[in-house]
C-alpha cells in the first residue's frame, strides 16, 4: 500500500513554560529542549511563547534551529484574557504579535542551522493562555 510509504507528520507544540525566567536565576530550558529535539531526527516544533518571558537570545536559538514561534500573549494569566472585550483582546494580541515579529526581524535573513531554509517572518499561530477562549477572542 502506497499510503504506508508516505512520511507521517505530527504537529509538536510546546507551551511557554520552558523559557520563563526566574529573577534569581536563568530558568530557560531552551537549549536543553533544542538538544532533545535534535536527537529525534531534528524534530521541529512550534513554541508558543509569552512576550514577557522569552528572552531575545532564547528566541534566536529556537529560530536558528528551525523552530517556529507562536503567540501566547504577554503572560499566562488565569482568567484575564478571556474576560477582555473584543477591542482590548485585539490590542493585546496585536501588541504581542508585533513584539514577536520584531524578534523574527532581528534574525531575518539568517538561515536555519539545520535545514538551510529561510526562517519564519511572521507570527501565524495563537494559543490562548490557560486554554481559555471566549467569544471576544
Amino acid at each position: 500500500n502506497d499510503d504506508l510509504q508516505q512520511p507521517i507528520y505530527i504537529a509538536l507544540t510546546i507551551d511557554d513554560g520552558l523559557c520563563r525566567q526566574d529573577v534569581s536565576r536563568d530558568a530557560s530550558m531552551v537549549q536543553d529542549v533544542c538538544h532533545l529535539l535534535r536527537t529525534y531526527d531534528h524534530a521541529q516544533a512550534t513554541f508558543f511563547v509569552c512576550t514577557d518571558y522569552i528572552k531575545p537570545t532564547d528566541a534566536a536559538i529556537l529560530l536558528d534551529h528551525g523552530h517556529e514561534l507562536g503567540n501566547h500573549l504577554r503572560k499566562d494569566i488565569s482568567n484575564y484574557y478571556c474576560n477582555l472585550s473584543k477591542h482590548d483582546f485585539e490590542r493585546e494580541l496585536l501588541e504581542a504579535n508585533q513584539h514577536l515579529e520584531r524578534m523574527l526581524k532581528a534574525s531575518h535573513g539568517r538561515r536555519s542551522l539545520l535545514s538551510g531554509e529561510r526562517q519564519q517572518d511572521k507570527i501565524e499561530w495563537f494559543r490562548a493562555p490557560q486554554g481559555r477562549m471566549s467569544v471576544a477572542m
